[in-house]
């Protein structure tokens, strides 16, 4: 990571916040794998520009609970959303 992307990373960890981001680079669960950290969600619309970003992101948070993905690497989209955890984690 970038000097600048790693201050910000180590910034939100230190706060013990789960990050909302549009950026791959922190999905990567070679360099933070899940139960790592305290849960990333990759937001991935089809279209650009801010509706297509709402949207998904009012379905995810209508069909989920960010406390349930807490320690996860998850991916949204518009086909769904992909939840990587932990060994042993669970789903609840």
């Amino acid at each position: 990571m970038a000097p600048l992307t790693l201050s910000f990373w180590q910034v939100v960890q230190a706060e013990g916040r789960y990050l909302v981001t549009g950026d791959k680079g922190f999905a990567d669960i070679r360099r933070n794998p899940p139960g790592a950290h305290y849960g990333v969600l990759l937001v991935r619309p089809d279209r650009d520009g801010i509706g297509p970003l709402l949207e998904l992101m009012q379905a995810v948070l209508g069909g989920y609970g960010l406390g349930t993905l807490a320690g996860c690497v998850a991916v949204a989209t518009p086909r769904g959303l992909r939840v990587r955890r932990a060994p042993g984690q669970s789903s609840t």
